[in-house]
């Protein structure tokens, strides 16, 4: 496949040449010149929305059966009812520098580190001259200035708790804003750095203090960081990563709601999408693809809702997010440029003889190998995800001291300054420290024990200690429900035995 892509100043002036040939094409006073592209007139004035999200795999939304869990996520759930789902679209990189290119240009990236590409012919030059651009999060290799120059209004307020001035959802709530019925049409585009880590966001939109690296994870050579072996730090951080999903599906919800208030979701094009995903194996890295990773890492979800379209479908088409760009020509219809190695999926038929690679990585079985991320998810987190516990220890969540058999401590102590801030703070605040984490000394060498988290009497946690930086520390998610207006006791507890529900008192200072 041809990947090279012309320079920037090549393109300025073979548009330049373009227009002088044709004369009459000029485009009419009332659009706003594109640099890169000729002005095509016939292109259907329709709006367009398009939403791309950091770091969220396909698997993430899924239920056992392979479609959208739509109790953990009805959002996404809402779209898919609405719109086409490519349930088996991948993309072909695993960093956003690479992978956005690929989505917007329709053409696969060049990779290749420390050199910064432009990328002229894209989703914006082509609209540019047809359609006003209100762009948020855009690389200005992608969007320049003079396209991309509308500034972004900040939201009036906090529309999420926790989505203050600066926070990346008040980014989106700027972009929810500016979606109404314009006297020309518009792309409204916002590249969302969510819910990509560092974690540090409930699904109530709440905040609180992330750990970056986090436990779990360990430098690499070459790009990204790996997991290691641990199970329950993988598991832990699969938790927090799920919780911030669980937000981004409150975001797509309310991007449904502003539409359809504004009239846009009967008229629009609507793509919401993802740049890739994430790996989740304990020993392998996050980033960099392994045929044990590639059901979560080039798994990505895709939806597009035509103009008019009210009905959802499903699509089995193996579709890659460079069929992004040539989807929303075809549907707009408009002419892209040669060299544009995607192709329209909006026909629905299959590319003939595509072997779709993640990087280097051949995508091969993909419906099976998501199935098996899906298992391996539930076997990591299970059902509840404020419940997630080491082994069968989530049976002690819930349990009241009553149904506990406690002993008196062995000279096992914890340091820990979350207490205070629990008893302190609000359960409906716009930030709440529901990451309860401390250090235990004391423990004998080499074991590596269970910890009961107490409140008002009440199992609300159960956790593991582990190795970090020479110290024994713990850590859990607290929900912010457990919590009232008065100032809660906490205990901390060793699980001395599960099965036979022993706990031993451990010394909070």
């Amino acid at each position: 496949m041809a990947r090279a892509l012309l320079g920037r100043s090549a393109a300025v002036l073979l548009a330049v040449a373009v227009v002088l040939a044709a004369g009459a094409a000029a485009p009419p006073a009332t659009t706003r010149p594109g640099p890169f592209f000729p002005y095509q007139p016939d292109i259907r004035p329709a709006p367009v929305v398009f939403v791309v999200f950091d770091e969220l795999p396909l698997a993430s939304l899924l239920d056992g059966r392979g479609g959208i869990d739509d109790e953990r996520f009805p959002g996404f759930a809402r779209l898919a009812s609405i719109s086409t789902w490519y349930r088996n679209a991948t993309t072909p990189q695993t960093f956003t520098k690479e992978a956005l290119p690929a989505l917007l240009t329709g053409t696969y990236p060049v990779r290749q580190v420390h050199v910064t590409f432009d990328y002229p012919r894209n989703l914006f030059s082509l609209l540019g001259r047809t359609h006003e651009i209100r762009a948020s999060d855009v690389p200005a290799n992608l969007c320049p200035p003079d396209l991309c120059d509308a500034p972004v209004r900040p939201p009036p307020g906090p529309r999420l708790l926790g989505f203050g001035p600066g926070e990346r959802g008040s980014l989106f709530f700027s972009f929810l804003d500016a979606l109404e019925p314009p006297d020309r049409p518009r792309l409204h585009f916002v590249h969302l750095v969510l819910p990509h880590g560092p974690w540090r966001y409930l699904p109530s939109g709440q905040r609180y203090d992330e750990v970056d690296p986090m436990p779990g994870e360990t430098d690499r050579r070459g790009r990204g960081t790996s997991w290691v072996p641990d199970r329950w730090l993988v598991a832990q951080a699969y938790q927090r990563h799920l919780l911030q999903t669980r937000l981004v599906d409150r975001l797509v919800s309310k991007l449904i709601v502003r539409l359809r208030r504004t009239g846009l979701l009967h008229e629009a094009l609507v793509v919401v999408t993802a740049d890739h995903g994430l790996g989740w194996v304990p020993g392998l890295p996050k980033r960099l693809p392994h045929e044990r990773t590639v059901a979560t890492l080039a798994a990505v979800p895709l939806f597009v809702k035509a103009p008019g379209q009210t009905a959802g479908r499903v699509s089995d088409v193996p579709a890659e997010t460079v069929d992004v760009l040539p989807t929303v020509a075809d549907i707009l219809n408009a002419r892209t440029w040669p060299g544009v190695e995607g192709i329209s999926l909006w026909a629905d038929v299959p590319p003939p003889d595509r072997a779709r690679r993640v990087v280097d990585v051949p995508i091969v079985a993909l419906r099976r190998r998501l199935r098996h991320a899906v298992e391996t998810r539930q076997d990591l987190v299970g059902d509840d995800l404020w419940n997630v516990a080491p082994g069968r220890s989530e049976e002690l969540v819930g349990l009241s001291r009553a149904d506990l058999t406690i002993v008196r401590g062995t000279g096992v102590t914890a340091k820990s300054t979350a207490v205070e801030r629990l008893v302190r703070a609000d359960p409906k605040g716009r930030a709440f420290p529901a990451l309860f984490e401390g250090i235990l000394e004391g423990v004998p060498d080499g074991r590596r024990p269970r910890v009961a988290v107490m409140v008002e009497g009440t199992i609300a946690a159960v956790t593991r200690s582990f190795d970090w930086h020479g110290l024994q520390w713990f850590t859990a998610i607290l929900r912010p429900g457990l919590f009232g207006d008065g100032e809660e006791k906490i205990r901390l507890f060793v699980v001395d035995d599960v099965a036979g529900r022993t706990l031993t008192r451990v010394a909070i200072e």
